[in-house]
């Protein structure tokens, strides 16, 4: 399990025009809001993606980039994007592999037979410039989750009381 205080894991995925998203690119310039979500068009994923592409500009000044993952194909994100007016970056982790080095793969029963399916918790990782995931929050309440994070961002840029 991931704990705050570590590296963040690195990334690199397309986007939803397939351009390629690297976590490197973003380090020593910018801290990362790293979403991970299970269901495009789902009513919480819908919710916390358009807080956040209406709060992009206060997260633009926080020098924070945002970041949904899923396991769609980027045409479903474009589509996702598109249908919203969304502003915020959307990867494709088509392989998993993302979301299995951020762990956030879960068991959920998936009919009467007792059959079980693999989705993704809905995860938000707060990644500091240097590449530290400095909060991890498991399936936020959505609404509201855009400020709450813009407040943690800005938390970690404040002098401590101590110094």
């Amino acid at each position: 399990m991931l704990r705050e205080g570590q590296i963040a894991p690195r990334f690199s995925l397309p986007d939803a025009e397939m351009m390629l998203v690297s976590s490197a690119e973003f380090k020593g310039s910018k801290n990362i809001i790293l979403f991970f979500y299970s269901l495009e068009d789902s009513t919480d994923c819908t919710i916390k993606a358009i807080e956040f592409s209406e709060m992009i500009h206060d997260f633009r000044i926080a020098e924070t980039a945002i970041i949904g993952i899923n396991t769609d194909c980027c045409g479903c994100h474009a589509k996702f994007r598109d249908k919203y007016g969304l502003s915020i970056m959307l990867l494709s982790d088509t392989t998993g592999k993302t979301c299995n080095a951020y762990k956030v793969w879960q068991k959920k029963p998936s009919n009467a037979n007792y059959k079980w399916k693999k989705c993704i918790r809905d995860s938000t990782f707060i990644i500091d410039k240097k590449g530290i995931i400095r909060h991890i929050l498991h399936e936020p309440n959505p609404v509201g989750h855009a400020a709450h994070t813009l407040d943690l961002v800005q938390s970690m840029s404040e002098p401590s009381a101590a110094a």
